[in-house]
């Protein structure tokens, strides 16, 4: 890379009081590109290298003016291209110099260069200083062209500088470490404000963010994450990091439990705020992110879904937590999201006690513990009576079991102490559901550092009690087992024996055996034994005997309740081989326990093998038992499937669910689907399905379908389609939507989004990224072409017409237009015949961007469809869909702006000819060319400004191009409409080529110069006139050699005089005359040269009469100066025009009056004499016949020849007059000519008296009464 960079300081001395205002510094890139061989011109042929400098101001730039310009070609031009920097290159400018030309082929390649500078300065700057840091950076990027310019060709450098910035690593990302990382735009993400405002206070206490850019983008620069670089940014194309990135980035820091709490509630509050529009569905809620305190004391953490679910657990908020959030500014915002999202309910002490009763279950230490928390409770005042009291009704006791207990008709304080037990022995109450309190209320308790003192939960009740003596027991020690009653008192565990109270009275008791019995007490271990079991047979009828869900009884599975236990009997053989159903232990019990049938069956035990056990419970027990062979081994029926013949096939797709061996079974096993189904196996068509479906989508998910997968699914599918099931829909739709299909693409998809290959898709695919099924040999194959009526029905485009929306979202162009065939394209333009048929049909974006690339193939290459245009009409609606020009009126701008590609004179002609009879008219000067043959094929094309139509006078033809001489005359109309190309070279053209002659020293020919003057006076106007007189410096003059030359304009005259003219041409010794073409041109006035005119600048001298040169009186009336001249002088006079008073006119003609004429034979000489601009003077001399020299008031005059002919006489009258005129008049020159002339009328006449009067009247002269008196005086 030939470049150099480095810094410019300016200075303006300008009125400022601020040094700012008038310094500025500049970052400066200069680099150097070759010349592009498409972009040479002729002006700049010499040149190899295009010098582009770049200039970036470090701050406010300096003006001149309003304005900032934009582009310099060495000055500033006045393009204002709304970039914040400034391009210096050797641009070729137009012709005012204020813009350079956008058009012009050097130019454009100047700028192509401009985006490739840009990206290498701007990445020299910004990378530049490693020790840079990073705060400095950012404003480095308010060089970026954010703002459009007005100029399209500018937009298109600013798009290119755009692109090209997006793969380069320019974008400073945080690392919160001095080190700099840069990287792509388009892997940079910007962060919400108030995170980041987050994560710089988490940074203060401590928080380390170095793995701040692994969560799946990295992480704009905070120095540059600001509103103020918006702009630029959004020109770089950075966007914000998705809303999954702040779950990663909360999760994987100590975000939550390394920060303090108020930290923590600015957390809670940026998760708040953007909770509904941000995060609800996302990973957000799935974070530990919210804090409470666990069982153990400890602060935890849970997720938000976890804490909003309805079956968790309940836990409170640490308490430094409530109270930051009580003191925080925004607490009504992290309240209601507290309450509404994550379902913290806010709770007072009555409530929280009452929802705890429902999570005690049967937890004894908790139990007592809610008692300890009630007791506590209240008498600390957080709990009145009446809700203590509310509350105690509904908490769970310990009974004197050890038993939770929740329902209960009334209490009992503890037996052990009490006096109830003194009075009754038991408790009497225990059927009507009164609890008996255990042992644990009686001792002191401590839960969560609070001591609650013994015998503090109750006061103790004292109960008198008596049964009747049918229901009572006396102890003697006489016979038998005298211990039974106390074995039975303090052993059993079923119920309390109703023992005499002896220590109530007394031994005496004992004497009374006889009367006891009589009256009903009982003394025999049988009546106590029958007592019992009375009582216990009660129990067991009541459905709340607690012993039928006890675990005591003794079984072959161990302690089970006696309800679901089995008492085994012979019916039974069969059921224990194959089960392990809870037999009562016979071998712990004995064979005696057989005769308890009835006691055990009203207990809950199983004592008959009825059939309605045997359908149900046998079944179940035989569901998780290893006991059907299947083809991956023996399995329980709980996981096997039945294979039917019509719809097994959807089971061996995945082999992913064992299936029951037929081959094993036989054929016997199909009459059995009933039962089977009863064991467990899935036997069912919609059971398959629903393996089947999960199968396949669990498969599809990990992109792991097989060929040999797919087509057992379309074996099957066909299967199925013909069987007289009915196809669920579940499985339809999940073959139609899931992705389960291989494309070429490498990619899954699901049928709908599929083509089956075909012969009519090989044209079209070289054009398209299809999603072709993979039929390659490495896959499917061709085999897939058989399951066509399949796949049709699954949603896969089989047809050509079917699939063409594919066509137009998967266009892809290649990168070398020519493999692209025609019959490519024609398959393409079918495609879009298919849509523009559908109705509301739009071209996806992706068909629209790929589409404007040069593709399609013209006479002059590939071009893009906006830059082609088509003349016959097949397929014309489809390439006008593209932006193919198809109408002739369209079509004539295209070709335009083509026409700069052709180079064959006949198709030019033909294009003009086209053109020309659709009146197109040019819209830039990019078509304003016209193509100047040189043979067949080569030639050039130019400016309209350098040609011309016709060529009639020949003086141009180096100066412009005739195009009479290459083009028909219908052309030459257009040429001159079309591009105001003139009929002939104008006046200007003229004056240039004038200039040129000037010059050069150019000697002209008589055409050359009548052609030019003929233009002039053509085209004469003020205006031209104006142009003649500054312009032309040189004017033309007869060499006298037949050619013409060029002088000085102050140094050639006129000849408006011919008697001059013939005295300066014969005599002057250079020529000075202004050439006129001869014969004259009656257009040609010769005053319209705007030179000096001979008879002005002739300076007359007359010259005294040689020495010795005889003079001879003559009478006046010689020279009729007589009464008749005067007379007609004096008229003439008259004239008030002249303004002469009678004193004025009578001393006029005295003069006349008082001349001595003298005759002489020697000729009478005069001088005439010319001053040119160089100081010359050119000199004549002439001979006259007459002469007045009014100082002496002689009047000479050589002898008249009386014998001459005519000419001589109109000679002598000619002179006569001209010497009389010119000595009466001599102060108004302007008027002598017409005296001239009267007197010379009269001279031919000799002054005839009558022929006088009458030329006097036919000029309206006459003379008043006055000078007929100074006549009569005169004239005696």
């Amino acid at each position: 890379m030939d470049a150099e960079s480095y810094t410019l300081h300016l200075s303006a001395q300008e009125n400022s009081t601020d040094e700012q205002d008038r310094e500025c510094s500049y970052s400066v890139w200069k680099q150097k590109f070759p010349v592009k061989k498409k972009n040479k011109v002729e002006k700049r042929m010499e040149v190899e290298d295009w010098v582009i400098t770049l200039a970036f101001p470090n701050g406010e730039r300096l003006r001149r003016g309003m304005s900032l310009p934009g582009v310099y070609a060495f000055l500033p031009t006045e393009m204002v291209t709304n970039f914040p920097f400034m391009i210096q290159a050797d641009f070729i400018l137009a012709s005012s110099r204020e813009t350079i030309l956008l058009d012009d082929k050097w130019n454009q390649g100047i700028l192509d260069c401009v985006p490739l500078a840009f990206i290498n300065a701007f990445v020299s700057l910004v990378k530049m200083r490693e020790d840079a840091p990073v705060s400095s950076l950012p404003r480095l990027f308010q060089f970026l062209p954010t703002m459009s310019s007005h100029f399209p060709t500018f937009n298109a450098v600013r798009e290119s500088i755009k692109i090209n910035l997006a793969e380069e690593e320019i974008v400073p990302s945080e690392s919160f470490t001095e080190q700099k990382f840069f990287h792509k735009p388009s892997e940079t993400g910007r962060i919400m404000p108030a995170f980041w405002s987050v994560m710089n206070k988490a940074k203060k206490e401590g928080v380390r963010f170095h793995n701040l850019s692994s969560h799946g983008c990295y992480v704009l620069s905070s120095h540059f994450d600001d509103p103020k670089y918006d702009h630029a940014l959004d020109f770089l194309g950075v966007g914000h990091v998705d809303n999954e990135w702040y779950a990663r980035c909360i999760q994987s820091s100590r975000f939550v439990m390394g920060v303090s709490e108020d930290v923590y509630l600015q957390i809670l509050l940026f998760v708040a705020n953007n909770w509904r529009t941000k995060f609800c569905t996302t990973t957000m809620g799935d974070i530990p992110l919210i804090k409470y305190v666990d069982g153990d004391g400890s602060v935890s953490l849970c997720s938000i879904n976890e804490s909003a679910q309805k079956n968790s657990g309940r836990f409170f908020l640490p308490k430094s937590t409530q109270e930051a959030i009580y003191s925080f500014s925004e607490k009504e915002v992290i309240l209601q999201w507290l309450r509404v999202e994550v379902k913290v309910s806010k709770i007072n002490l009555n409530v929280y006690a009452a929802i705890v009763t429902n999570h005690i279950n049967d937890n004894r230490k908790n139990t007592i513990a809610y008692a300890c928390f009630l007791y506590q409770s209240f008498i600390r005042g957080y709990l009145n009576e009446e809700e203590v009291d509310s509350l105690c009704g509904k908490m769970p006791l310990v009974d004197s079991y050890g038993h939770v207990t929740k329902e209960r008709s009334g209490v009992l304080v503890p037996a052990n102490g009490s006096k109830w037990v003194e009075l009754i022995g038991s408790n009497p109450w225990r059927e009507e559901n009164y609890v008996e309190l255990g042992e644990d209320y009686l001792h002191p308790a401590c839960f969560a550092g609070t001591s609650t003192p013994e015998e503090k939960f109750y006061g103790i009740p004292y109960y008198s009690y008596h049964r009747p003596p049918s229901q009572s027991f006396l102890l003697t020690s006489d016979g038998g087992d005298s211990n039974w009653g106390t074995i039975l008192q303090n052993g059993t565990v079923f119920v309390d024996m109703p023992l005499i109270d002896q220590d109530f009275y007394g031994d005496k008791i004992k004497g009374y055996k006889e009367e006891l019995k009589t009256i009903g007490v009982m003394f025999e271990y049988g009546e106590a034994f029958r007592f019992i079991a009375d009582h216990l047979m009660s129990l067991a009828a009541s459905s709340n005997f607690k012993m039928k869900e006890g675990r005591w009884l003794r079984t072959s599975r161990g302690s089970n309740s006696p309800n679901g236990s089995v008492l085994y009997s012979e019916e039974w053989k069969t059921a224990r081989q194959i089960s392990k159903i809870p037999f009562i232990d016979t071998d712990d019990y004995g064979e005696e326990i057989n005769c308890f049938k009835p006691e055990l069956q009203l207990l809950g035990v199983i004592v008959d093998f009825n059939g309605n056990y045997q359908m149900t419970n046998f079944a179940k027990a035989l569901k998780s038992v290893r006991c059907m062979n299947t083809d991956v081994g023996y399995k329980s029926p709980g996981e096997c499937f039945f294979s039917d013949a019509e719809w097994g096939c959807l089971l061996k797709v995945f082999n992913s669910v064992p299936l029951i061996d037929h081959k094993f079974y036989g054929s016997r096993i199909t009459t059995r689907k009933n039962e089977l189904k009863q064991l467990g196996v899935k036997v069912d068509f919609e059971e398959a399905v629903n393996v089947f479906v999960n199968s396949f989508k669990r498969q599809a998910s990990f992109s792991s379908i097989t060929k040999e997968n797919v087509f057992s699914i379309l074996s099957c599918y066909r299967k199925l389609k013909g069987a007289s099931l009915e196809f669920p829909s579940d499985l339809e739709k999940c073959i139609h939507e899931v992705n389960w299909l291989r494309t070429r693409l490498g990619d899954y998809r699901s049928p709908r989004n599929c083509i089956l290959n075909g012969p009519e898709w090989e044209s079209i695919s070289a054009v398209t990224l299809l999603p072709l099924i993979d039929d390659g040999d490495n896959f499917y194959g061709k085999g897939i072409r058989e399951y066509e009526k399949e796949l049709k029905k699954m949603g896969v485009v089989v047809e050509f017409k079917d699939g063409v929306e594919f066509v137009a979202a998967a266009l892809y162009f290649p990168l070398n237009p020519c493999h692209i065939t025609s019959e490519c394209v024609f398959s393409l333009l079918e495609c879009i015949r298919i849509l523009l048929q559908e109705k509301d049909y739009s071209f996806p974006h992706n068909f629209r961007k790929h589409v404007r690339r040069e593709w399609l193939r013209t006479h002059v290459g590939y071009r893009t469809p906006d830059d082609c245009c088509l003349f016959r009409f097949q397929m014309g609606e489809e390439l006008r869909s593209i932006g193919v020009t198809v109408e002739a009126e369209k079509a004539c701008p295209l070709l335009a702006s083509n026409l700069c590609y052709h180079s064959e004179f006949s198709a030019i002609v033909r294009i003009f000819n086209f053109l020309s009879k659709h009146k197109w008219m040019p819209e830039s000067d990019a078509t304003r060319k016209i193509w100047i043959p040189d043979g067949h094929e080569n030639g050039k094309w130019v400016n309209p400004e350098e040609c011309v139509l016709h060529n009639r006078d020949g003086l141009f033809g180096q100066q412009f191009t005739f195009l009479e001489e290459y083009y028909e005359p219908n052309l030459l109309c257009f040429f001159s409409t079309a591009f105001n190309v003139t009929s002939n070279p104008s006046f200007d053209s003229h004056c240039k080529l004038w200039k040129v002659w000037e010059t050069s020293g150019y000697q002209l020919s008589h055409a050359q110069c009548c052609a030019f003057w003929e233009c002039v006076v053509s085209q004469w106007s003020s205006e031209v006139e104006r142009t003649l007189a500054d312009g032309l410096m040189k004017l033309p003059v007869h060499s006298g050699r037949g050619e013409i030359l060029l002088l000085d304009k102050n140094d050639v005259f006129v000849a408006d005089d011919l008697l001059l003219k013939d005295l300066f041409e014969n005599h002057s010794p250079r020529p000075v005359l202004v050439w006129y073409p001869q014969p004259g041109l009656p257009s040609l006035p010769r005053r319209k040269s705007e030179s000096r005119t001979i008879s002005e600048s002739a300076q007359k001298e007359e010259l005294s009469l040689a020495d010795g040169v005889k003079l001879k009186p003559l009478n006046p009336s010689v020279l009729f100066i007589g009464k008749e001249m005067v007379r007609l002088i004096l008229g003439f006079l008259a004239d008030p025009s002249l303004k002469m008073e009678t004193r004025e006119r009578h001393e006029a003609v005295q003069c006349l009056l008082n001349i001595t004429a003298l005759v002489t034979s020697e000729p009478i000489t005069v001088s005439y004499s010319l001053s040119l601009s160089s100081g010359e003077i050119v000199k004549v001399r002439a001979s006259r016949m007459i002469r007045w020299d009014r100082k002496s008031s002689r009047f000479y005059t050589q002898k008249p020849d009386k014998a001459g002919g005519p000419k001589a006489r109109l000679e002598y009258a000619t002179c006569l007059s001209e010497a009389i005129a010119g000595g009466v008049l001599w102060d108004k020159e302007v008027n002598i000519n017409a005296l001239c002339e009267l007197i010379k009328f009269a001279v031919l006449v000799n002054f005839n008296e009558e022929a006088v009067q009458f030329l006097m009247k036919s000029k309206n002269l006459q003379i008043f009464e006055e000078d007929e008196e100074f006549l009569s005086a005169a004239f005696p």
